[in-house]
């Protein structure tokens, strides 16, 4: 071509069905691909036209075409059934199937330091039981499948593809029924790989990370992409450790890891990543259900999880050693066997909430939110229809310091104490917001304070019912309350709007806080229509109970 024009791209065409190098007369997929690759006079075999060994090349597949291959024609990074892909090469299917048969185990692709599209394409049933990509490998290149079937694959790492150092785009794809030891569908090594308005499904890592990918290091992105019903052992959908991770309105839909595993829809390990408008319905683990972050700068914008389950920990989201922003985002009937239905938060994990909303979700301990040790900031936001079994119907606290600004607590249910919430140790404050027809079958409708301290400023506490205190109950701490409405509480024993000085049980429902000097302060608090067998109003049963103002 002249110069400073780029070389015009070849048209490679493929007779239907021809794979192997005969010299007959018609274009096989190896002498194309071999075409295609020369840079010399790209006439490598004379059955194809030659390729243009300046600049891309097309393979072109019949309509509807369909290849079996039985034997391995390059062992480059692993037995391979079609030539090493070392120059730009787009392989057009035009719905066409490549399929393994026989016994030998082989891959349909690898690339190294090359660029391969394939468009229009399926790739089923390749098999490398002891290497990396079982469809499709990359190595320091470049992969784009737009409109490509991967299914029933297999290999050692990344049932339908592995990369390494590469960029790989997928759109308009669909990657099902892959297996593997590590990343079902996909396998990706310090990687971009972006995902769009694809679906990876039905894949599974045995007991291996990343059920449907799993990524160590470089960046996952994905766009209007679904990933469902994978399975692995922890990272259901998605394992990524110390990856970049972007997901933008997609959906991670009945994931599962294992019963002690982390992360039913994806695990996050020392990872920075942002879910945008993104959901995750009915995935399950033994921690975090839907997300576990542990370790990772986590952000999240709107977008719901609903209908998720741990066996343990964070039916919705764990948090563990990191932080969490979240905003506009819905936490709704996702449960937890032990703590934090919608959200657990652990030792040295920092959550900040603003808009959010929590119903529905249950544990045994804190039905919407269990804090162990760590922090949590809500700003607005609603917990509503919560239930734990135990302590803390909205949130439980074990320890943490927690700040609630404009946060609704209404019809929340504790089989134990706290309807709404309780505090067995450590800190909380509300700044306005209310605790309304919460419920308890122990002490504090409202809220329960076992061991620490509980503030409440111009906080409306109403309608709540306890066995002792059906607003608040504190029992060996300090509470404090300026402001707002103590009213229309009821409690079956003491202290229809609030009781002072009697042992609760901790949030995760263990053993009796000890007796221990309680202190109570109710200042400028309107005290009204509170019903109790004995202190309607207020029941001090042991401490300092101070009234002023209100």
């Amino acid at each position: 071509p002249p110069l400073g024009r780029a070389a015009p791209a070849a048209t490679i065409d493929v007779a239907n069905g021809m794979v192997v190098v005969a010299d007959e007369g018609l274009c096989s997929l190896i002498e194309a691909i071999d075409n295609a690759n020369d840079d010399g006079d790209g006439e490598v075999h004379d059955d194809c036209v030659a390729g243009n060994p300046d600049g891309p090349d097309t393979v072109a597949l019949p309509t509807a075409g369909a290849f079996a291959l039985t034997s391995y024609s390059s062992d480059n990074y692993g037995a391979t059934g079609l030539p090493l892909i070392t120059s730009t090469v787009t392989i057009a299917g035009n719905g066409a199937t490549l399929q393994r048969t026989g016994s030998e185990a082989l891959r349909f692709l690898a690339v190294a330091g090359g660029d391969l599209t394939l468009e229009s394409l399926t790739l089923s049933a390749g098999r490398l039981p002891d290497y990396y990509g079982g469809a499709i490998y990359v190595r320091d290149g470049a992969l784009t499948l737009t409109g490509v079937t991967l299914s029933g694959n297999m290999a050692d790492s990344g049932g339908a593809i592995a990369a390494f150092g590469s960029a790989v785009s997928v759109s308009g794809s669909t990657l099902r029924d892959n297996d593997s030891a590590k990343g079902g569908a996909i396998y990706s090594d310090e990687s971009d790989l972006t995902l769009q308005s694809s679906t990876i499904s039905g894949n599974d890592s045995g007991e291996g990370p990343g059920g449907g990918i799993f990524a160590q290091g470089g960046v996952v992105a994905l766009s209007e992409t679904t990933l469902r019903q994978n399975t692995g052992y922890y990272g259901g959908g998605i394992a990524a450790v110390a990856a970049e991770v972007e997901l933008t309105d997609s959906l991670f839909d009945a994931n599962e890891a294992d019963s002690s595993g982390y992360g039913g829809g994806l695990y996050l390990k020392d990872t920075t990543a942002t879910l945008s408008e993104t959901d995750l319905t009915a995935n399950e683990a033994g921690y975090g259900g839907g997300v576990a972050a542990l370790g990772t700068q986590l952000t999240i914008s709107g977008g719901a999880l609903t209908g998720n389950a741990a066996a343990e920990d964070g039916g919705g989201l764990l948090l563990g050693e990191g932080a969490a922003e979240v905003s506009d985002t819905t936490f709704a009937t996702n449960t937890a066997g032990n703590a934090g239905g919608g959200i657990y938060v652990g030792a040295d994990a920092a959550l900040t909430l603003d808009s959010a909303a929590f119903s529905g979700n249950e544990a045994d301990a804190g039905g919407g939110l269990a804090v162990a040790a760590g922090t949590a900031a809500v700003t607005g936001g609603a917990f509503n229809d919560n239930e734990a079994g135990g302590n803390g119907g909205g949130v439980a606290n074990d320890g943490g310091a927690l700040t609630f600004d404009g946060t609704i607590f209404a019809d929340n249910t504790a089989g134990g104490h706290g309807g709404g919430l309780v505090n067995a140790a450590g800190v909380v404050a509300f700044s306005g917001g209310a605790l309304t027809g919460n419920e308890a079958g122990g002490d504090g409708g409202g809220a329960a304070n076992g061991e620490g301290e509980l503030t409440l400023i111009g906080t409306n506490v109403s309608t709540n019912t306890g066995s002792d205190g059906g607003g608040l109950a504190n029992a060996a701490g300090t509470v404090g309350m300026s402001g707002g409405e103590l009213s229309g509480n009821e409690a079956g024993g003491d202290g229809g709007g609030a009781a002072n000085g009697r042992p609760i049980a901790n949030a995760a429902g263990c053993a009796s806080a000890p007796a221990a000097p309680a202190m109570l302060t109710l200042t400028g608090v309107a005290v009204a229509d509170n019903t109790a067998a004995d202190g309607g109003g207020l029941a001090n049963r042991g401490g300092a109970a101070t009234v002023s103002g209100g």
